[in-house]
Formats: structure tokens, sequence, C-alpha cells
């Protein structure tokens, strides 16, 4: 799978054991049946599946067996799911010893868009589907949010979560007007062309060039 670009840090990451929750609710197994199946204590699957014990190699051999799905498959989430979390904490550690202004910095939204409280504007945004390595993602490049799953249905549901998570903590700490223009977007909202952010995002040049992919548009509301 190819290294994802530094840029690419989702809000959240995904771990192993949420796919695995949803594939046994999808075909009505329950988690001590499955554990029996599988020959694990229901405990140590039950805390795979809440994301307090991380996949091995032992694990997803026998989930293939069990599933059908790849242990190529669930070792690829294992390793999304431990780089996430890396640049995760990373990101937080930078914030974390960035200054916050308060008043002034929940200011700069309104300062850059001169629109009433409780308003906003309704944009029709660029989302990139692709598959790789039997992982589904949704890009788009105008909010450098990036959402994934095991299915397109479960990449745009995790896209569509980001991108409300990134939002709301970016009007929260009063930081949307600032993250919006280094995307490129302009005073009146609008926000940048793909072929304008090409040259300077190589994540979206990549796909461009290299990915079978399709192109969708998604509504997403900018509040103030």
């Amino acid at each position: 799978m190819a290294t994802r670009s530094k840029r690419l840090v989702p809000v959240r990451a995904i771990h192993p054991g949420e796919v695995l929750r949803e594939e046994l609710r999808e075909r009505g197994i329950k988690q001590k049946e499955f554990a029996q199946m599988i020959g694990v204590a229901p405990t140590h699957l039950n805390e795979f599946i809440n994301g307090k014990r991380n996949l091995n190699e032992n694990l997803a051999i026998k989930l293939e067996q069990a599933l059908g799905i790849s242990y190529k498959n669930w070792m690829n989430l294992h390793n999304g799911y431990v780089y996430d979390c890396k640049n995760i904490e990373n990101r937080q550690n930078a914030e974390t010893h960035t200054p916050v202004y308060g008043e002034m910095k929940a200011q700069l939204f309104k300062e850059h868009y001169s629109m009433k409280k409780g308003t906003g504007v309704d944009v029709q945004l660029s989302v990139i589907l692709y598959e790789e390595d039997g992982v589904h993602y949704a890009y788009c490049a105008a909010l450098d949010i990036l959402g994934y799953g095991k299915t397109e249905a479960e990449a745009k549901q995790s896209f569509k979560t980001m991108v409300k998570e990134v939002i709301t903590k970016s009007v929260a700490n009063g930081t949307l007007s600032t993250m919006l223009r280094s995307y490129g977007w302009n005073k009146n909202q609008e926000p940048p062309k793909i072929t304008d952010l090409i040259s300077s995002n190589t994540e979206l040049a990549d796909i461009i060039n290299n990915k079978a992919y399709k192109t969708i548009f998604k509504a997403v509301h900018i509040p103030c």
C-alpha cells in the first residue's frame, strides 16, 4: 500500500475492531458465537472489537479463515490505524503548543467572512473515491480530509463524520477562516478547483495520475 502523505491526518483513527463489529452485525453473528468459532476468549474478542486490544497476525489469520476477508486486508487496516494514531498524536501535541488568543481568534471568521451570526453557506465539494489494497477511500482536497473503510459506503460515512468533526472543532476554536484560507478558499467561501490544487497537493496528484478513481459531489454547510 502506498505511503500516505503526512498532510493527511484524520480526526479519528478507525480501529480494525470497528470493521469486525460491522461485519458480524451484517452477517447476524453474535460476538460470543464468533469467539467460539475462531477459538479465542470472548473477553479478548470484545476488547478487540472495542479498540482495547490490537490486531496481531494470529488473529488476522483466524479472521481470514472465518470470514473470507484476507489476512492482508486486516493487516492493512491495522497498519493504517497505527499510522493514523501516531499522526493524530503528533498533531495534538503541535496544537497544544500553539498559542490561543481567545477573543481575537474567535473573531477571525467574522473578519474574513462578513456574514450574520447563525448563517452559513452550502457548498458543493468534489470528493474523490478510490480503492487501494482492499481499502476504500473518500478524499476531499478542498478540506484535506480523508475517510476510509472496507466498503465505499463506509468510506463515505467516515468522510461525512470527519467533515462534521473538523468544522465543529474549528468553529469552536475560532480557526475556521484560517483553515479554509490555508486550503485556498477565497473570501466568498468558494473552494479551490481540483486543477488549482494538483501542483501543491502531492496526495491529490498521486490519486489523479496513478489510481483508478471517480469523483462525486457532496454538499457541505460552512457555518459562521
